[in-house]
């Protein structure tokens, strides 16, 4: 693994994605990519972390085209546990851009006696450090320009300046006025701002370059937290810078993200401030959130724009003049469609679709029909006669013909007496007759019954019928007058499901 790298976000918030770090190691950067800010190629950029236990250490990072990276010392990471770690972009006086990093100290189960916790001040101790070289050049430079005028002194005092003797002049002095701390790289300058016979001497003298500290480790400094926020100075002790950065962290601590402080929000929801006005973890999700991606007016100003647009708006598209507005609440619409008017309509009737075609149905809002149809009336019946002319009743001639057909009939015998019957049914005991035949045919047995049939062929027959002309003669019934009444009524009423009915006027 090269670096730790992580996705920066500054202009809204995202998701705390804690960096796990081995304690006292220093051998992997972390690096942090901005997404939707552009680093300024004059910046710089500073690093601060907070260890659990109250101590800092202040460092430089390396801004590298749109990147910080920070190069971990062993004193960041030295204390287990949740570490703050806190980026700042500087460019001049501005403070550009600034976000906090939670870091997650692991235990080294292989580093021996561990280094001992401490503060660090990377970049203070840089800057105070050029500060003190830069004091030392100047120091040097006004000592170099004091050694300057005492060696002409000196040579005054020793003739060396003697030249050949003139008029007595008046008594001449030399005296140095001020000393001034020029800007780096500019030239140094002595300027007599008195006259010929009383020289005064102004000096100016370059600011020295910055230098550099040996072994920051080996400087402690010991600060107070200050007691309100205040800028930092340049001229501020690094004691005094510490304790303004401290009292920074306090209110923080104390104040709205003091929540933030030793834990995770929930991941993917907005954020709010809970009853005691701290940052907190709301119910919308950032993917709700993200639904108001673009929005720069209130919802309700939005809906106002859509109503008082000039063009069509989505609501007249679907309720123009006229419509009819269905409903189970007995709320009038122009309530909550504001600057619509609505009356009621077509209470205790049901809505029928006009048809040309039927003169009730041919025209809109026609009204009729009746939930009942009452049925009361009379029938009267006045007396009358029923009266039937005379009249004939034909038959024509015809003829009635029976086909050739057989006559049967049931015989038996007992003890050779033979029993026949006749066509009426009746029993005639004889004995055999000739021409009939028998079944079965064997009437030998004596003291049984035996039963057989007779079969007599008939022959057919056709007879005539004359034509008959019978008159009858004609009738005549009065009936008398009949007055039946009708006083039940018929309910004509439909299924039906009743809701509330409006329809929009203006």
């Amino acid at each position: 693994m090269k670096s730790i790298e992580r996705e920066i976000l500054v202009k809204r918030k995202s998701i705390d994605n804690p960096i796990s770090y081995t304690r006292a190691t220093n051998a992997i950067p972390l690096v942090f990519r901005f997404c939707d800010f552009t680093i300024p190629e004059d910046a710089e950029a500073r690093v601060y972390v907070q260890k659990p236990s109250g101590k800092a250490v202040y460092a430089q990072a390396e801004v590298v085209g749109n990147c910080v990276t920070v190069d971990v010392t062993s004193q960041m990471f030295v204390e287990l546990g949740r570490s703050y770690l806190q980026i700042q972009v500087v460019s001049g006086e501005k403070v550009l851009v600034t976000f906090m990093q939670t870091v997650d100290v692991l235990p080294n189960y292989t580093e021996g006696d561990a280094e001992q916790s401490k503060n660090e001040d990377g970049f203070f101790g840089e800057y105070m450090g050029k500060l003190s070289e830069a004091t030392e050049e100047a120091a040097q430079a006004s000592q170099r320009a004091n050694d300057a005028v005492d060696l002409i002194n000196g040579k005054l005092e020793n003739g060396e300046f003697i030249g050949p003797v003139g008029p007595a002049g008046p008594a001449a002095t030399i005296r140095v006025n001020a000393v001034t701390t020029g800007e780096p790289g500019t030239p140094a300058k002595v300027e007599n701002v008195g006259d010929d016979s009383e020289v005064i001497l102004d000096f100016t003298i370059p600011q020295g370059k910055t230098g550099e500290i040996d072994n920051i480790d080996t400087v402690t400094v010991d600060f107070e937290e200050a007691q309100k926020r205040e800028n930092i100075e340049k001229t501020d002790a690094l004691s005094v810078i510490f304790g303004k950065i401290r009292k920074v962290i306090t209110d923080i601590s104390e104040g709205a993200l003091g929540s933030l402080i030793g834990r995770n929000l929930e991941a993917g929801k907005a954020l709010v401030s809970d009853a005691d006005g701290k940052i907190a973890s709301s119910s919308v999700s950032d993917i709700e959130l993200g639904y108001l991606s673009g929005v720069t007016k209130s919802l309700q100003e939005q809906i106002n724009e859509i109503k008082n647009s000039s063009s069509v708006s989505s609501f007249d598209a679907i309720y123009p003049v006229g419509s009819i507005y269905m409903s189970v609440k007995n709320t009038n619409p122009s309530t909550f469609f504001e600057g619509t008017t609505w009356v009621a309509w077509g209470a205790g009737k049901v809505p029928v679709g006009v048809n040309t075609s039927e003169t009730e149905f041919d025209a809109v809002e026609k009204t009729g029909g009746a939930k009942s149809v009452n049925l009361n009336h009379s029938h009267t019946v006045n007396g009358h006669t029923h009266t039937v002319n005379n009249h004939r009743h034909l038959v024509n001639a015809h003829s009635h013909t029976v086909d050739s057909h057989k006559h049967i009939a049931p015989t038996g015998y007992d003890n050779n007496s033979y029993y026949t019957h006749d066509i009426w049914g009746d029993i005639v005991k004889s004995a055999p007759l000739t021409g009939w035949s028998w079944s079965p045919s064997s009437n030998t047995a004596t003291n049984q019954t035996r039963l057989g049939y007779t079969s007599e062929a008939s022959p057919g027959t056709s007879e005539s019928s004359p034509y008959t002309n019978y008159q009858s003669p004609g009738t005549s019934e009065s009936a008398p007058g009949t007055d039946a009444r009708l006083s039940s009524a018929v309910n004509n009423l439909q299924p039906y499901i009743t809701c509330y009915m409006w329809k929009r006027t203006k």
